[in-house]
This record gives C-alpha cells, structure tokens and sequence, in this order.
C-alpha cells in the first residue's frame, strides 16, 4: 500500500493514541519498572496470539526477522520482581478474543494488526527503549527497520485501513487501561 495515503488514512487515529497521557510517559522516562512491566507483560501476550496466528498462515514469510514476542517475554522476565503477579488487562483479553474470534480467518485484517503493532515497536520502540525499565531488547530487531516496515506496508492493501484505525483503537484501550496502573 502506498505509505502517504496509509498514514494520511490513520494519522487521525495514530496522533491521538500516540497523544493520551501513557505513551506520553512513556516517551518522557516516568515510567516506573512495576507499570512497565505491567505493560509490557500485555503487549507480550497480544503480540504472542497475533504471531501465532501470523505464523499458521505464513504472514512472516519473507518477514523472518519481524517477530519479537520472545524477546518482550524476555524483558518481562528480566525486570520482573518475584512479589508481582502477571495480570492480563481486560483490553489485553478484548483484542485477543477480537483476532481470535473476528479477524483471524482474514488474512489481509491480520496483516493489518501485524503493521500497526511491529511498525510502532520498530519506529516508536526505538524512540522510547533508553527510557523503560530494563534491558528493552524487545526493540532490538536484526534488520533494517526502515526497509523492514516498508516490507510489511507492501503486504496491507486499501482495503483494510478501516483496520489498521481498529488497531490503534485497541492501542488506545490499553493505553487506557495502563492510566489505572500507573504508581
């Protein structure tokens, strides 16, 4: 898909979630390592559910160096403390009955859910990882990040920007969610 009319479509929709008052955090370094872990513990377990599913059809072909659910879980791991207990937010138990349960048979709908949420870590991640708790080696991917999300732009057509915008919105929920989380 072309990228000026794919960001012109979803800028609307990606400003205002990037705008809520978490990510704004996030990106500022006022993030303590228990909401973070929180957090990231989440985006694990919607990322995880989404590579699955972008695996059993063969969405990552060509894209090998683009799943990084392993690594989140590493991060989890790495900054987790033993008293802490891994608790899914309702917006993290919304998206995955969603991909499971309306899109999953929709090849190009779950490309779009790939874009939305590797894109953002490749560019966004990078912005952001000197500023989480931890090691932050979810952002690390072994590639080119610019040719990469390119690559996986070329894989979502016109038709599923309505779901790319879904996307961001289910963003926004848990960016929500996390207000409730912040110590």
């Amino acid at each position: 898909m072309d990228k000026k009319k794919l960001m012109k479509a979803t800028w609307p929709i990606h400003q205002k979630v990037e705008n809520m008052p978490f990510p704004k955090q996030m990106f500022q370094g006022k993030i303590t390592k228990k909401t973070y872990h929180t957090f990231i513990y989440n985006e694990y377990c919607c990322i995880n559910e989404l590579e699955k599913i972008g695996k059993e059809k063969n969405l990552f072909d060509g894209l090998e160096d683009v799943p990084f659910a392993t690594r989140i879980l590493n991060d989890v791991s790495d900054i987790e403390e033993k008293s802490w207990k891994r608790e899914k937010l309702e917006s993290t138990k919304e998206y995955i009955d969603y991909i499971n349960s309306e899109i999953k048979n929709d090849d190009m709908k779950i490309m779009a859910h790939i874009y939305v949420r590797h894109c953002a870590a490749m560019a966004g991640g990078q912005m952001i990882k000197t500023k989480v708790p931890g090691k932050a080696t979810m952002f690390d991917f072994p590639c080119d990040t610019k040719i990469t999300r390119d690559r996986i732009r070329d894989k979502v057509c016109d038709s599923v920007i309505n779901e790319v915008a879904k996307c961001f919105e289910f963003a926004g929920k848990t960016f929500e969610d996390m207000e409730k989380h912040i110590d």
